[in-house]
Protein backbone atom coordinates (compact mmCIF):
# COMPACT_ATOMS: atom_id res chain seq x y z
CA UNK A 1 0.00 0.00 0.00
CA UNK A 2 3.03 2.44 0.67
CA UNK A 3 4.62 1.57 -2.71
CA UNK A 4 1.82 2.57 -4.66
CA UNK A 5 0.78 5.88 -2.82
CA UNK A 6 4.50 6.80 -3.32
CA UNK A 7 4.26 5.64 -7.03
CA UNK A 8 0.83 7.15 -7.58
CA UNK A 9 2.83 11.20 -6.30
CA UNK A 10 5.72 10.38 -8.06
CA UNK A 11 2.90 10.09 -11.17
CA UNK A 12 1.22 13.11 -10.03
CA UNK A 13 4.05 15.06 -9.44
CA UNK A 14 5.68 14.11 -13.52
CA UNK A 15 2.39 15.42 -14.49
CA UNK A 16 2.09 18.50 -12.91
CA UNK A 17 5.91 19.20 -14.36
CA UNK A 18 4.86 18.44 -17.45
CA UNK A 19 1.51 20.51 -17.40
CA UNK A 20 3.73 23.55 -15.83
CA UNK A 21 6.04 23.23 -18.57
CA UNK A 22 4.11 23.08 -21.83
CA UNK A 23 4.61 26.93 -22.29
CA UNK A 24 8.74 26.35 -21.40
CA UNK A 25 10.43 26.77 -24.82
CA UNK A 26 14.38 25.97 -25.19
CA UNK A 27 16.36 28.62 -27.60
CA UNK A 28 18.88 27.88 -30.03
CA UNK A 29 21.47 28.89 -27.69
CA UNK A 30 19.92 26.47 -24.84
CA UNK A 31 18.55 30.07 -23.11
CA UNK A 32 14.88 29.01 -21.66
CA UNK A 33 11.75 30.85 -21.95
CA UNK A 34 9.21 30.32 -19.18
CA UNK A 35 5.80 31.82 -20.47
CA UNK A 36 3.86 29.85 -17.47
CA UNK A 37 3.06 32.64 -15.89
CA UNK A 38 1.08 34.51 -18.51
CA UNK A 39 -1.51 31.55 -18.93
CA UNK A 40 -4.78 32.78 -17.99
CA UNK A 41 -6.53 28.95 -18.81
CA UNK A 42 -8.31 29.92 -15.64
CA UNK A 43 -9.43 33.22 -15.55
CA UNK A 44 -10.49 35.97 -17.91
CA UNK A 45 -7.98 35.82 -20.91
CA UNK A 46 -6.18 39.13 -22.55
CA UNK A 47 -8.37 41.09 -25.02
CA UNK A 48 -6.69 43.56 -27.55
CA UNK A 49 -8.85 46.49 -29.85
CA UNK A 50 -8.14 46.07 -33.03
CA UNK A 51 -7.33 50.05 -33.93
CA UNK A 52 -7.73 49.75 -37.99
CA UNK A 53 -11.19 47.22 -38.01
CA UNK A 54 -13.94 48.72 -36.19
CA UNK A 55 -15.94 47.50 -33.18
CA UNK A 56 -13.40 44.45 -33.34
CA UNK A 57 -11.87 42.97 -30.68
CA UNK A 58 -9.34 40.04 -30.05
CA UNK A 59 -9.35 37.75 -27.25
CA UNK A 60 -6.26 35.18 -26.81
CA UNK A 61 -4.36 33.12 -24.43
CA UNK A 62 -0.68 32.20 -24.34
CA UNK A 63 -0.27 28.27 -24.38
CA UNK A 64 -3.98 27.47 -22.96
CA UNK A 65 -6.98 28.21 -23.75
CA UNK A 66 -9.47 31.10 -23.51
CA UNK A 67 -12.33 30.70 -21.48
CA UNK A 68 -14.17 33.33 -23.37
CA UNK A 69 -13.65 31.74 -26.82
CA UNK A 70 -14.21 28.61 -26.13
CA UNK A 71 -17.96 29.03 -26.89
CA UNK A 72 -17.33 28.90 -29.90
CA UNK A 73 -14.64 26.80 -30.80
CA UNK A 74 -13.62 23.93 -27.94
CA UNK A 75 -9.96 24.53 -26.76
CA UNK A 76 -9.90 27.57 -28.59
CA UNK A 77 -7.09 30.21 -27.61
CA UNK A 78 -7.71 32.95 -29.68
CA UNK A 79 -10.58 34.45 -31.30
CA UNK A 80 -11.48 37.93 -32.71
CA UNK A 81 -15.07 39.79 -31.65
CA UNK A 82 -17.14 42.25 -34.02
CA UNK A 83 -19.53 43.29 -31.28
CA UNK A 84 -21.58 45.33 -34.72
CA UNK A 85 -22.36 41.53 -36.30
CA UNK A 86 -21.88 40.08 -32.97
CA UNK A 87 -19.90 37.36 -34.30
CA UNK A 88 -17.21 35.41 -33.01
CA UNK A 89 -14.26 33.48 -35.19
CA UNK A 90 -12.09 31.24 -33.56
CA UNK A 91 -8.87 31.43 -35.03
CA UNK A 92 -6.33 28.41 -33.62
CA UNK A 93 -5.66 26.33 -30.72
CA UNK A 94 -2.37 26.00 -29.18
CA UNK A 95 -3.20 22.33 -28.56
CA UNK A 96 -3.80 21.70 -32.47
CA UNK A 97 -0.73 20.71 -34.94
CA UNK A 98 2.55 19.28 -34.59
CA UNK A 99 4.71 22.53 -35.61
CA UNK A 100 3.00 24.99 -32.60
CA UNK A 101 6.64 27.19 -31.95
CA UNK A 102 8.58 28.72 -34.66
CA UNK A 103 11.97 31.15 -34.33
CA UNK A 104 10.70 35.09 -34.85
CA UNK A 105 10.32 36.23 -38.23
CA UNK A 106 13.33 37.87 -39.63
CA UNK A 107 12.03 41.07 -39.66
CA UNK A 108 11.26 40.98 -35.86
CA UNK A 109 14.76 42.09 -33.94
CA UNK A 110 15.08 40.81 -30.55
CA UNK A 111 14.67 37.52 -28.39
CA UNK A 112 11.86 35.50 -28.80
CA UNK A 113 10.00 32.83 -30.12
CA UNK A 114 6.58 32.47 -32.40
CA UNK A 115 4.02 30.39 -31.42
CA UNK A 116 1.43 29.06 -33.79
CA UNK A 117 -2.34 28.54 -32.60
CA UNK A 118 -4.23 25.84 -35.73
CA UNK A 119 -7.73 26.44 -36.60
CA UNK A 120 -9.93 22.84 -36.97
CA UNK A 121 -9.15 21.20 -39.78
CA UNK A 122 -12.97 20.36 -40.00
CA UNK A 123 -13.48 23.80 -40.81
CA UNK A 124 -12.40 25.62 -43.38
CA UNK A 125 -12.07 29.34 -44.37
CA UNK A 126 -12.77 30.76 -47.25
CA UNK A 127 -12.09 28.58 -50.81
CA UNK A 128 -9.29 26.46 -48.89
CA UNK A 129 -7.33 26.22 -45.26
CA UNK A 130 -8.41 26.97 -41.71
CA UNK A 131 -8.22 30.01 -39.73
CA UNK A 132 -4.95 30.08 -37.92
CA UNK A 133 -3.13 32.82 -35.94
CA UNK A 134 0.66 33.52 -35.27
CA UNK A 135 1.69 35.62 -31.83
CA UNK A 136 4.93 36.44 -31.97
CA UNK A 137 6.61 36.59 -28.70
CA UNK A 138 9.25 39.26 -28.34
CA UNK A 139 11.11 39.15 -24.79
CA UNK A 140 10.77 43.34 -23.38
CA UNK A 141 11.79 45.60 -19.87
CA UNK A 142 7.61 45.04 -19.45
CA UNK A 143 5.99 43.97 -16.64
CA UNK A 144 2.70 42.40 -18.92
CA UNK A 145 2.32 41.45 -21.80
CA UNK A 146 1.61 44.55 -24.56
CA UNK A 147 0.43 43.95 -28.01
CA UNK A 148 2.69 46.05 -30.75
CA UNK A 149 0.86 45.86 -33.63
CA UNK A 150 -2.05 43.17 -35.08
CA UNK A 151 -2.03 42.24 -38.72
CA UNK A 152 -5.66 40.93 -40.10
CA UNK A 153 -4.82 40.09 -44.12
CA UNK A 154 -7.79 40.27 -46.13
CA UNK A 155 -8.45 37.23 -48.09
CA UNK A 156 -10.77 36.65 -50.86
CA UNK A 157 -14.41 37.72 -51.00
CA UNK A 158 -13.44 40.00 -47.80
CA UNK A 159 -12.27 36.83 -45.10
CA UNK A 160 -9.81 36.63 -42.79
CA UNK A 161 -8.06 33.30 -41.91
CA UNK A 162 -5.35 34.77 -40.13
CA UNK A 163 -4.23 37.21 -37.50
CA UNK A 164 -0.76 37.88 -36.82
CA UNK A 165 0.03 39.75 -33.39
CA UNK A 166 3.29 41.04 -32.37
CA UNK A 167 3.69 41.47 -28.72
CA UNK A 168 5.81 42.11 -26.17
CA UNK A 169 6.44 39.98 -23.11
CA UNK A 170 8.66 39.54 -19.84
CA UNK A 171 10.94 36.82 -19.97
CA UNK A 172 12.10 35.76 -16.41
CA UNK A 173 15.68 35.76 -15.90
CA UNK A 174 16.47 38.20 -18.96
CA UNK A 175 18.22 41.18 -18.65
CA UNK A 176 17.83 44.15 -20.54
CA UNK A 177 20.19 47.22 -20.61
CA UNK A 178 19.00 49.98 -19.47
CA UNK A 179 17.97 53.30 -21.75
CA UNK A 180 20.62 56.04 -21.68
CA UNK A 181 18.62 59.03 -21.47
CA UNK A 182 19.04 62.46 -20.31
CA UNK A 183 17.84 64.02 -17.30
CA UNK A 184 15.96 66.92 -16.59
CA UNK A 185 18.55 68.40 -15.07
CA UNK A 186 21.10 67.97 -17.86
CA UNK A 187 18.50 69.21 -20.26
CA UNK A 188 17.89 72.69 -18.21
CA UNK A 189 22.71 72.78 -18.16
CA UNK A 190 22.66 72.33 -21.81
CA UNK A 191 19.95 74.51 -22.55
CA UNK A 192 21.52 77.27 -20.35
CA UNK A 193 24.88 76.69 -21.53
CA UNK A 194 23.55 77.35 -24.97
CA UNK A 195 21.73 79.78 -24.46
CA UNK A 196 24.41 81.53 -22.55
CA UNK A 197 26.91 81.05 -25.02
CA UNK A 198 24.56 82.40 -28.48
CA UNK A 199 23.64 85.66 -25.88
CA UNK A 200 27.84 86.34 -25.32
CA UNK A 201 28.33 85.36 -29.37
CA UNK A 202 25.60 87.61 -30.70
CA UNK A 203 25.86 90.20 -28.34
CA UNK A 204 29.49 90.57 -28.80
CA UNK A 205 29.01 90.82 -32.71
CA UNK A 206 26.08 93.36 -32.17
CA UNK A 207 28.33 95.45 -30.22
CA UNK A 208 31.21 95.80 -32.13
CA UNK A 209 29.64 95.58 -35.85
CA UNK A 210 26.75 98.13 -35.13
CA UNK A 211 27.48 99.58 -32.08
CA UNK A 212 31.13 100.36 -32.97
CA UNK A 213 32.46 99.71 -29.35
CA UNK A 214 35.77 98.34 -28.48
CA UNK A 215 37.65 96.34 -25.72
CA UNK A 216 35.90 95.05 -22.86
CA UNK A 217 32.56 97.04 -23.74
CA UNK A 218 32.02 94.64 -26.70
CA UNK A 219 31.22 92.26 -24.51
CA UNK A 220 27.30 92.51 -23.61
CA UNK A 221 25.90 94.17 -20.69
CA UNK A 222 29.46 94.72 -19.03
CA UNK A 223 28.88 97.02 -16.71
CA UNK A 224 25.56 94.82 -15.19
CA UNK A 225 28.27 91.59 -15.03
CA UNK A 226 31.08 93.52 -13.72
CA UNK A 227 28.33 94.67 -10.40
CA UNK A 228 26.68 90.76 -10.95
CA UNK A 229 29.25 89.70 -7.63
CA UNK A 230 28.25 92.32 -5.45
CA UNK A 231 24.82 91.85 -6.04
CA UNK A 232 24.96 88.23 -5.14
CA UNK A 233 26.51 89.27 -2.18
CA UNK A 234 23.84 91.56 -1.35
CA UNK A 235 21.04 89.53 -2.04
CA UNK A 236 23.02 86.90 0.25
CA UNK A 237 23.18 89.37 2.77
CA UNK A 238 19.75 90.43 2.88
CA UNK A 239 18.46 87.13 3.05
CA UNK A 240 20.60 86.62 5.86
CA UNK A 241 19.30 89.02 7.68
CA UNK A 242 15.86 88.07 7.42
CA UNK A 243 16.53 84.66 8.88
CA UNK A 244 18.47 86.03 12.00
CA UNK A 245 16.52 89.15 12.30
CA UNK A 246 19.80 91.27 11.82
CA UNK A 247 20.59 94.32 9.61
CA UNK A 248 22.22 92.77 5.94
CA UNK A 249 25.30 94.74 4.56
CA UNK A 250 25.19 98.55 4.62
CA UNK A 251 21.79 98.92 4.37
CA UNK A 252 19.54 99.72 7.53
CA UNK A 253 15.97 99.73 8.34
CA UNK A 254 13.82 102.38 7.50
Amino acid sequence: MRLFITVFLALLSISQVFADSTCIFQLPDNRTLDFSALDLSTVSPYVYNVPDVKNTTITFNFCGEASYCTSKDPGSSICSTNSTSNTILSFGSFSRGTANTAPLPSDISGTGIQLKYSGDPKKTCGPSGTRNSYLNLVCADVSAPQVVSAITPWGQNGVVCQITLQINVPCPGFSFPKKNGLGGGWIFIIILLSGSAAYIIFGSIVNWKIRRLQGSHIFPNVDFWKGFGSLIKDGCGFIKGKITGTPGGEYSQI
